[in-house]
């Protein structure tokens, strides 16, 4: 679907930089209301508990969840016969489920069963010898350019580890090998007999765990899907949550917790890659207007806007800087956003304020129309689709959740 939009930016009230705060409206006028603050640019970031703001997010998925569970899903038979292959395996074949969907009348839920013939096309890797429970005696799968797939499987529970051995719980590593950097992977376990529920780990040389998965699907089997940077090692466990201590290290996990046999597919396709790289999007675009250089276009089809200026006090709303969504797919494109001046502005020395960064021989006006620039990006990013960034690794862009830019 084509997005084309307007973005309109226009400055309401702009508090002076230089320790003037702006007056506030009366304390009654707007009732405050207090938005999720991983969705905006809260001022006093120390000041917030995320731990409560964790456990509000929880118990707001758990109740929409129950919700969604109370309605009895429809059951839908695929209607490929089993033992065929081909008549519903691309978009362009897909099987039509009339009445689902969205709509008033429609069917919202639905519980599908059908039938998956294994890939004959797929190269099957005996198991690999033990011991394999560290890095350094991981088995190569051998995955590259040549061979973007591979089935395989093994037995957690039959090294010297598992419950015959010292006990301390059974891994196998899998090295994914040179030829598998910068490609997405997906590996899916499968554990159609035994006891064991399965947990799939991705860990660097070094020992940092990358990705981690124990349940996929409503079943015990285990899927994980990411872009594979050099030097990335996958590990098969046993849920719940059975890591070793050091993954670098043999017989260093926590005990038995369940063993059984498992079967493994990893399928590789080459990754999209960095956006700088490769370009953006071209069936994306935003044109930027500014409330002094053009009429105001608010109101027309496909117009958002950034509002900037305004108190807490006059907007109810007790943050810097926030949008009305952040819009995956950019299905609304009449919204509004805002960029708060009262905190930016007050005196120095609160973090938020940016008067505590600016020195006598700052740039001033650069130096605001940048920091504004940064959280008014922000904003219309997440109006047009873009979804905030880790705020836990070394990366620091103006998409970052929940707090301010480093």
């Amino acid at each position: 679907m084509e997005s084309r939009s307007v973005l309109a930016v226009g400055v309401v009230v702009a508090p002076p930089l230089g320790g003037q705060t702006a007056a506030a409206a009366p304390p009654s006028a707007v009732p405050v209301m207090q938005p999720d603050p991983l969705l905006m640019f809260p001022s006093n970031r120390a000041g917030t508990d995320w731990a409560r703001v964790a456990r509000d997010r929880a118990a707001t998925a758990w109740a929409r969840g129950r919700r969604a569970d109370a309605r009895a899903a429809v059951p839908y038979r695929e209607q490929e016969p089993p033992g065929v292959r081909g008549a519903n395996d691309s978009p362009a074949t897909a099987e039509h489920i009339a009445g689902f969907g969205t709509g008033r009348n429609a069917t919202s839920k639905i519980a599908p069963t059908g039938d998956i013939l294994p890939d004959d096309t797929v190269p099957t890797r005996p198991p690999s010898a033990e011991p394999d429970d560290a890095l350094g005696l991981a088995g190569d799968l051998g995955l590259d350019a040549g061979r973007p797939s591979v089935r395989t499987g093994g037995t957690i529970g039959d090294g010297p580890h598992g419950s015959a051995g010292d006990g301390t719980g059974d891994f196998d590593f899998y090295r994914l090998g040179p030829g598998a950097a910068g490609r997405t992977i997906t590996a899916r376990t499968s554990t159609p007999t035994g006891e064991l529920d399965p947990l799939l780990a991705l860990w660097d040389a070094d020992g940092g765990l990358w990705a981690v998965n124990g349940d996929v699907g409503g079943s015990t089997d285990s899927a994980v899907t990411t872009a594979i940077p050099p030097g990335r090692n996958l590990m098969v466990g046993s849920d719940p949550f059975g890591l070793p201590r050091d993954p670098r290290t043999p017989g260093t996990g926590e005990g038995v917790l369940s063993e059984g046999p498992y079967e493994l597919l990893i399928s590789s396709g080459r990754s999209g890659g960095d956006l700088a790289a490769r370009g953006l999007n071209p069936r994306f675009a935003v044109r930027i207007l500014n409330s002094r250089d053009h009429a105001d276009p608010w109101g027309q089809p496909n117009v958002s806007r950034v509002v900037v200026g305004g108190t807490v006090a006059e907007t109810g709303i007790p943050t810097i800087g926030i949008a009305q969504s952040i819009d995956a797919g950019n299905f609304g494109r009449e919204e509004t956003a805002l960029v708060l001046l009262d905190d930016l502005s007050a005196p120095a020395g609160p973090a938020w304020t940016l008067n505590t960064y600016v020195r006598p021989e700052s740039d001033r006006i650069a130096f605001l129309g940048r920091a504004v620039g940064n959280i008014a990006s922000h904003e219309a990013g997440d109006m047009s689709g873009s979804w905030h960034t880790d705020l836990t690794n070394s990366e620091s862009p103006a998409a970052e959740e929940g707090s301010w830019p480093r």
